[in-house]
């Protein structure tokens, strides 16, 4: 992620291996899915091996915005802290774009703000004040940016309303900052992506001593511990895979799930075969259920936030 931001700021020449094109973060991905290609403005994303980001990405975020598994991200932590040190200084968080004057939190674009952040600002009750310039103009994001941005502001409030907390946000248009340059934004947005931001987290979003994440996807592991911040003991709005009795203990769901969530193992002489999930690194992705050669998946409301957080038994019995 360093040497890609790196060469995106003109701070240094390509690695080999990118062979002309920037590579994001590519981690989690399923084949076969190309939301990140659709949502992309400008044409700059390519699908091979990896997804490769070429010379016409602008940094805006929305393929991070669609991508439906975290195989797109950037650091989720800068901004968590961003909003909650405003949160203590003035009640409120504001953020607006590169494109637009304010004395708030700069980002590129507005699309770079997680349903993550959102959910965080929820259970914080922090209001939100979003300005944002002519995103149909604009040469970093576009007009899907706005869009999108309430598609996900929808989704937080869904998840958060069964707790009692409400997602306050206000989106408007402000004023243009005539004398910012893009490559300075994007030079301010490096320097912040890489701050060290994690201290200044309040502990309800923060791991717990001894409590690694591994290698699941920055994004979901934020928004679980959000929801379990706001849920408490309570079941969580966690979408989950659960298998039917038509499950023959294929290895296909576990192979295809991009973050290990998924696991079939051998736990007798016997041959017995176990299917089990780790709830808390489900994605929610549904790759297991369209793979599945039987149908015998489907994804159901999740338990509470203490079940998700170990191995839980799926299905059990001998190789059909």
């Amino acid at each position: 992620m360093l040497r890609w931001l790196n060469r995106w700021l003109g701070l240094a020449g390509d690695p080999p291996q990118y062979q002309g094109s920037r590579c994001l973060v590519e981690r989690q991905a399923v084949g076969g899915c190309d939301l990140c290609l659709q949502a992309c403005p400008h044409q700059a994303i390519s699908i091979d091996t990896a997804v490769l980001i070429g010379e016409a990405c602008t940094g805006c975020g929305l393929c991070v915005q669609v991508c439906p598994t975290g195989a797109l991200e950037y650091p989720v932590e800068p901004t968590l802290a961003s909003l909650h040190r405003q949160s203590r200084e003035d009640g409120q968080a504001e953020f607006f774009c590169s494109q637009v004057e304010g004395s708030g939190e700069r980002l590129t674009c507005l699309a770079q703000l997680s349903e993550a952040a959102l959910l965080a600002a929820a259970v914080w009750k922090v209001p939100l004040q979003l300005r944002h310039g002519r995103c149909s103009d604009c040469l970093v994001g576009s007009d899907q940016v706005l869009a999108q941005l309430r598609t996900s502001a929808d989704r937080v409030q869904e998840k958060v309303a069964p707790f009692g907390f409400t997602l306050e946000l206000e989106l408007r248009e402000g004023a243009a900052d005539l004398d910012r340059s893009r490559r300075e934004a994007l030079r301010e947005f490096g320097r912040r992506s890489f701050s060290a931001a994690y201290d200044l987290l309040p502990a309800p979003l923060r791991l717990a001593a001894g409590e690694e994440a591994g290698d699941f996807p920055k994004e979901w592991i934020w928004r679980y511990r959000a929801l379990r911040a706001a849920a408490s003991s309570s079941p969580l709005p966690w979408p989950v895979p659960a298998a039917s009795d038509r499950c023959v203990l294929c290895p296909v769901c576990s192979n295809v799930c991009p973050t290990g969530a998924l696991r079939r193992e051998v736990v007798s002489d016997g041959g017995e075969l176990v299917l089990e999930l780790l709830g808390s690194a489900c994605t929610g992705c549904s790759a297991c259920v369209a793979s599945c050669p039987t149908s015998a998946l489907e994804l159901v409301p999740a338990a509470s936030a203490e079940q998700l957080q170990s191995w839980r038994e799926l299905r059990r019995g001998r190789l059909e």
